[in-house]
């Protein structure tokens, strides 16, 4: 009922006080979570986590107005239940919340920062009861979570659509692999000079019976909170090796293939998983790269280093990808047996005519370059992308001027009809 470390109350008891003293028709809920939390727990111990627990409540509670009722909801979120508020007020509120916590928390001489996601449901007269409405704050703070932290979302029936089908993917996720809904599909990755293709990105693709196409961006999040990531990635580089031995064999005896991994399978286990596909696949391993996303965060620092160090000892390559669109760019480049990168298409984008992008791009190039990496550029679309990214001395290309993602028949005929106008492509 009561929370001794922030002197709140408990969500429960809100709720249930909010229905006697509101008569069951508070205007609003907010539901706060605090972004990045964690880190300070990580970086300073429990105590100082528990310090800025209370500095938050303290806080919210300068904030609220007479008749807030307040409540920990979670281990680093709370709820705000509000009557008689009007949207725009509501929004402004939600706004002076996430400054408030966003203002550095000082202990003991040390400043530490998190950010707030802010969720907010609003019920006209006769909609839902207070906890229903306590739920729908929540499903819009998680909204706010993917779309970028540090936010308030209000919560809309696409939200609720949204949530109902990351549940049902959530559900189906662990038969899929068993009942065969995945497949690969395969792009093109060229040389810049002379343009040949030189290797193949496996792009992981599932077509559900009832959902239909769902993206990885969905349910790759999904798996890696679950655990099912580490099997599901097992079957992706395990396929990838095996098609791409078959190719070097048949039509493409150079082709190496690229393989999207998450740092949560970067472990011990995997170093030997990699050696065992290798040597069953037949593959070369200097034909094998692992594309690891710059943003995605990693598990043990010092188990990475290890893993990545002993599967680079094999002669696999490594690739940061998305590369510029994170925190860690330069410190992966500095710590991690890397071996090349991709430029993120969204710099790509603004190619030939955007100034910044056109620094940024012939930044990374020179940093990349004078550390002995290969760059790539990704989401190449137009001649002239490709000409000012030849110019600037990017070493390859992808995107879909040299071709979409094709299942195996379709990449094998693509290839085989690029390969005699290569030579002409720029």
């Amino acid at each position: 009922m009561f929370d001794a470390l922030t002197g709140l109350y408990s969500r429960a008891y809100v709720i249930e006080r909010a229905a006697l003293l509101l008569n069951s028709s508070c205007t609003a809920a907010l539901f706060i979570n605090l972004d990045d939390f964690r880190r300070v727990n990580e970086t300073a111990g429990y105590e100082s986590g528990d310090r800025v627990l209370r500095a938050v409540a303290h806080r919210l509670a300068g904030a609220a107005r007479a008749g807030d009722l307040i409540a920990r909801s979670g281990s680093d979120e709370f709820l705000v239940l509000i009557d008689r508020c009007e949207a725009a007020e509501l929004a402004r509120y939600a706004q002076r919340v996430i400054a408030l916590i966003g203002a550095p928390f000082a202990i003991d001489g040390q400043y530490f920062t998190v950010g707030a996601s802010v969720g907010i449901a609003f019920r006209s007269e006769g909609g839902i009861d207070t906890g229903g409405l306590v739920r729908n704050a929540e499903m819009a703070m998680r909204t706010a979570k993917r779309r970028g932290r540090n936010r308030l979302q209000f919560f809309t029936q696409d939200i609720q659509g949204e949530m109902e089908r990351r549940i049902k993917i959530e559900s189906a996720l662990p038969q899929a692999l068993a009942q065969g809904e995945f497949a690969l599909a395969w792009q093109p990755i060229v040389e810049r000079e002379p343009v040949r293709t030189v290797c193949a990105e496996a792009l992981l693709r599932w077509t559900h019976g009832e959902l239909g196409a769902i993206s990885p961006a969905q349910f790759v999040p999904i798996a890696e909170r679950t655990g099912l990531i580490e099997r599901l990635g097992d079957w992706v580089l395990e396929q990838a090796c095996v098609r791409a031995e078959q190719w070097r064999w048949s039509v493409a005896p150079d082709l190496c293939v690229a393989v999207n991994i998450s740092p949560l399978q970067l472990n011990r286990r995997f170093v030997s998983k990699v050696a065992h596909i290798l040597e069953s696949s037949g593959l070369s391993p200097a034909a094998l790269e692992l594309e690891i996303t710059e943003g995605a965060p990693l598990p043990d620092t010092s188990a990475v280093i290890s893993s990545m160090s002993a599967i680079a000892g094999m002669g696999v390559k490594f690739v940061i990808d998305d590369f510029g669109t994170g925190f860690s760019s330069l410190s992966y480049l500095r710590r991690f047996a890397v071996h090349g990168l991709k430029i993120d298409r969204s710099f790509v984008a603004g190619l030939p005519h955007e100034s910044r992008s056109i620094a940024i791009v012939e930044g990374m190039l020179k940093i990349a370059h004078s550390m002995g990496l290969t760059v790539t550029a990704e989401g190449v679309e137009t001649q002239e992308q490709a000409e000012c990214l030849r110019d600037y001395g990017v070493d390859r290309l992808q995107g879909f001027l040299f071709g979409r993602p094709l299942e195996h028949a379709g990449f094998i005929d693509d290839f085989r009809r690029r390969a005699g106008r290569d030579s002409q492509a720029l």
